[in-house]
């Protein structure tokens, strides 16, 4: 007969996986805040400096790349969080496999 260490072990490793998960997702949502708050600051910084008609194209111009630029960094952004997010049910299904093994032996 199996003992209770043995058969809570899974739900164990379940739970520090969850744990050192959301502390990753957290700590990336984080990143990428501070990240977006420093790009907006750039903007109202330049949006500031706009006095005339050159100026004013050159700002629209950058807001053109910035734009492009951000976008892209969201595709990249979310391809992260969908490889991170496969390797994390990767992981569960493999912890649930080995708790279906281990419960299934005597």
């Amino acid at each position: 007969m199996k003992t209770i260490e043995e058969l809570m072990a899974p739900a164990k490793k379940l739970t520090e996986l969850n744990r050192v998960q959301m502390k990753k997702a957290m700590d990336a949502q984080y990143a990428t805040a501070k990240e977006y708050e420093s790009l907006a600051e750039k903007r109202f910084e330049a949006a500031r400096d706009i006095k005339d008609a050159a100026s004013c194209n050159a700002f629209i111009m950058d807001q053109v790349e910035f734009a492009r630029s951000g976008m892209e960094k969201i595709l990249l952004d979310s391809k992260t969080f969908l490889k991170e997010a496969k390797t994390y049910n990767d992981e569960v299904m493999n912890l649930i496999q080995g708790s279906q093994d281990v419960a299934s032996k005597k």
